[in-house]
């Protein structure tokens, strides 16, 4: 009991610390919002355009296209890792630093991503009402799903999100550099998830390739279970999915982790 107390009081501690870092850090993550809530706005903008007089376009009516594109950057904002200090503690020899300290780089970088995944939702609170404003017209109530599969599904797509940039980041231990490695990630995933388009406006070679990888089940597939167009044998699929890439995720990454530190040992960084 005691160590587990003291294991608590360790968590706290660090995500308090996090919590109040990433409050210091409000202004430029304004900015980061600010650029994300330009896509939210101008893409759906650009589809309500083509449906010219179609009421329906691929599928989707007016109200769902909508309803996506708002999901979408709901989950955006509670899903997306970005973790990009692991690669800058690697290369400029601040590893070492926590790897002194009394509990696990991992969950150290992972309590600094969910404390800024916390307070970003907060400052994307009033731009979000911007959004809904902006497509009030279009908002309809329906059957969405709220409940505990879609939580769930969000929960593991963080998670799957943590678990890629997390093994990306590693990569600093044998490239030198990997801020384009990561850029790339972040363009293509984006893509592959659904981020530009409904995964079912894309060709059909490109929507399996999609959830053949990863991707889609960062984001795609949790707004395709909100907007309630996952059926049970998709959602059932969908989760065992996100279960197995989080799983050959890591033990991928405790190799890289592993072999790593003997090579970031081994060459003094």
């Amino acid at each position: 009991m005691a160590a587990r107390a003291s294991a608590l009081r360790k968590c706290r501690a660090v995500f308090s610390l996090h919590i109040q870092d990433s409050f210091a850090y409000r202004a430029q993550g304004i900015i980061w919002i600010i650029s994300d809530t330009v896509p939210t706005i101008t893409l759906p903008l650009m589809w309500l355009a083509a449906f010219g007089a179609r009421t329906t376009l691929n599928g989707f009516t007016k109200t769902e296209l909508v309803a996506y594109y708002l999901a979408m950057a709901v989950c955006t904002n509670l899903v997306n890792a970005h973790p990009w200090e692991i690669a800058h503690d690697i290369k400029e020899g601040r590893l070492s630093i926590y790897l002194t300290r009394p509990f696990s780089y991992y969950w150290f970088i992972f309590a600094s991503n969910l404390s800024w995944r916390l307070v970003r939702t907060v400052l994307f609170v009033p731009f979000f009402a911007l959004i809904l404003i902006i497509f009030r017209s279009y908002l309809v109530w329906a059957d969405y799903n709220i409940g505990a599969d879609f939580w769930l599904s969000l929960t593991l797509a963080h998670l799957l999100s943590y678990q890629i940039a997390w093994t990306l980041g590693l990569m600093a231990f044998y490239l030198i550099e990997v801020g384009g490695l990561y850029e790339f990630y972040y363009m293509i995933g984006g893509f592959l998830a659904g981020q530009m388009a409904p995964l079912q406006m894309l060709p059909a070679a490109v929507r399996e390739l999609s959830q053949a990888l990863p991707f889609a089940y960062v984001l795609w597939f949790p707004v395709q279970v909100f907007l309630g167009k996952a059926s049970r044998e998709a959602l059932v699929s969908g989760l065992w999915h996100q279960v197995f890439w989080i799983a050959a995720l890591a033990i991928g990454a405790h190799f890289l982790w592993r072999a790593g530190l003997k090579r970031y040992t081994a060459v003094g960084i």
